[in-house]
């Protein structure tokens, strides 16, 4: 068990880093994709023509 524990590095890698931009980015885009989706949505709705 104290084996183990020596080689266990705490601490963010590279594989974090990326995977937290990813996760950011997947966020955002869902965002904006919603607002832009009520935006048309309530265009529909009020009978107005683009």
């Amino acid at each position: 068990m104290a084996e183990f524990f020596q080689h266990l590095t705490i601490g963010p890698c590279w594989w974090d880093i990326l995977g937290t931009a990813l996760l950011i980015a997947a966020c955002a885009y869902t965002v904006i994709r919603r607002r832009g989706l009520k935006k048309e949505l309530e265009e529909l709705k009020g009978g107005k023509v683009r």
